[in-house]
C-alpha cells in the first residue's frame, strides 16, 4: 500500500512563505477561475438559506471580499483553496450556533478525541470546563461528550470560575475514586478514561 510518505517528504513544520510562480498561470488560471466560481456559489447560497440570527441583511460582497483575501493570503503559504460550507453551516446551526466560534469544525473534535485518548493510556482523564451550551450539545452530538464520561464536560456558569471550580472538584474526585480502586482492587469506572485539565 502506498503511504504519503512514499509520494514526498512533508516537513515536520508551519508552511513557509512560497511566492508564486507567475510561468504555470497560463496553465492554471482556467482551473482556478473554476474553484473560485463554485466557492463563491456555494457561499452566495448559505446567506439566502442560513439567515443572520440578529435579522441583519447579509453582506454577500462581504463574504466574497473574505473568501478571497483569505485565499490571496493563504496562497503564499502553500494552503487549500477556502471558502463556505453549506454542509457544515447546517451542522452549526442545528446544533444551536449563533456565531462562528459556537461550535469549532470537526478537526478541533478530532483534535479533542485524540488528546483524551492519550490521556486515558497515561491513565489520566480530560475535563472540559466553562463550555457553552452549543458546543456542550455538538460534544454529545460527535458522541465525545460520552467518551469523557460523567462529569467531563462542565457546561459554563454565571459565577466567575465557576466551572472551572467545579472540573478541579471532579478531577479530585476522580483521582481520590482512582487511587481508592488501586488500594482495594475495585474495578475501574467507566468515567476514568480520561485525565484532569480544564479547557
Amino acid at each position: 500500500m502506498e503511504l504519503v510518505k512514499g509520494i514526498a517528504s512533508i516537513p515536520a513544520a508551519l508552511p513557509s512563505f512560497t511566492a508564486p510562480d507567475l510561468s504555470a498561470v497560463p496553465e492554471l488560471i482556467g482551473g482556478a477561475f473554476s474553484v473560485a466560481l463554485v466557492a463563491l456559489a456555494q457561499a452566495a447560497g448559505i446567506s439566502p438559506s442560513m439567515p443572520n440570527p440578529d435579522g441583519s441583511r447579509s453582506d454577500d460582497n462581504g463574504d466574497f471580499r473574505s473568501q478571497g483575501y483569505a485565499n490571496l493570503l493563504g496562497g503564499l503559504f502553500q494552503a487549500l483553496p477556502s471558502g463556505g460550507s453549506m454542509s457544515r453551516t447546517g451542522v452549526a446551526v442545528s446544533a444551536g450556533a449563533r456565531t462562528v466560534p459556537d461550535v469549532p469544525s470537526s478537526a478541533v473534535f478530532k483534535l479533542l478525541d485524540r488528546y483524551a485518548r492519550a490521556l486515558a493510556d497515561a491513565g489520566g482523564r480530560l475535563v472540559l470546563a466553562g463550555v457553552q451550551p452549543p458546543l456542550v450539545r455538538a460534544l454529545e452530538a460527535s458522541g465525545l461528550g460520552g467518551r469523557l464520561g460523567e462529569g467531563g464536560v462542565v457546561p459554563a456558569r454565571s459565577e466567575l470560575f465557576g466551572a472551572l471550580h467545579t472540573a478541579v472538584a471532579e478531577g479530585h474526585a476522580w483521582i481520590a475514586a482512582r487511587s481508592s480502586c488501586t488500594a482495594t482492587g475495585c474495578p475501574r469506572r467507566p468515567t476514568a478514561r480520561s485525565a484532569p485539565a480544564s479547557a
